[in-house]
């Protein structure tokens, strides 16, 4: 579900960019380096989180 928020994100972002600044072509460059960043640090993240051990909350007091 992520990736695929992510990836329509940043094809919301390369769209406007083309609509709104066509003469203008780094913002649109801008929004494609910005979503490879976003998409590689995402599954840098998640491939870290997985790798912890859950923590088990139901015999947590409260």
């Amino acid at each position: 579900m992520t990736l695929e928020v992510a990836f329509q994100n940043v094809a919301l972002a390369i769209g406007m960019a083309v609509a709104f600044f066509p003469a203008l072509a780094g913002v649109a460059v801008t929004a494609i380096l910005w979503g490879v960043v976003r998409l590689t640090l995402g599954f840098a993240l998640a491939v870290i989180w997985m790798r912890e051990p859950a923590i088990d909350r139901s015999s947590a007091t409260g």
